[in-house]
């Protein structure tokens, strides 16, 4: 493991990298289902295993499996909204199980879930004119504390918790 960077601000992580032959092998599979009603359905799923074929264990640093599932609802045309939609959206990480002990300054961390809600509609505020495009989302609903295994602020800090994002496209 590489030796922290000492700074006047503190300790701060080091990383040194060398190329090295590798296998990348993985799947992902995508389901969607969409009745007549409206009613809309997809799920994802995402498997990677990667290997470090010089040194004969797994590579550094690749995303966890991961699955994805949303289930929307897609309204007809009322008033001046068109194309409004609501979706609810949970996204599983697993903990990255493929590693080498020590080699990084923290072990992965657990897996997590989080879940997402989704609304929006083109409004259309003048007549024979573009609509205005807007989306309200709502993430990580039940404010779930977690670290995911790529992001380097899992040294230091959670990940953003509860987070409100309203986007208007004119």
């Amino acid at each position: 493991m590489a030796e922290p960077i000492l700074t006047i601000r503190g300790a701060f992580p080091a990383f040194a990298f060398a190329q090295e032959d590798a296998l990348l092998s993985g799947a992902e599979f995508s389901l969607s289902f969409a009745p007549q009603n409206g009613w809309q359905w997809q799920s994802r799923f995402s498997y990677l295993y990667a290997q470090n074929l010089g040194l004969n264990q797994p590579l550094y640093g690749m995303p966890a499996n991961r699955m994805d599932h949303t289930l929307g609802y897609v309204f007809g045309d009322v008033f001046f909204m068109k194309e409004s939609y609501v979706e609810v959206q949970n996204v599983w990480v697993d903990r990255q199980r493929r590693y080498v002990e020590n080699l990084d300054y923290a072990n992965p961390p657990k897996g997590y879930a989080l879940f997402h809600v989704n609304m929006g509609t083109n409004l259309a505020v003048i007549k024979n004119k573009e609509s205005w495009m807007v989306h309200l989302s709502a993430q990580n609903i039940f404010n779930t504390s977690y670290r995911d295994y790529q992001s380097r602020f899992r040294y230091f800090i959670d990940d953003p918790g509860f987070n409100f994002i309203i986007r208007l496209q004119i």
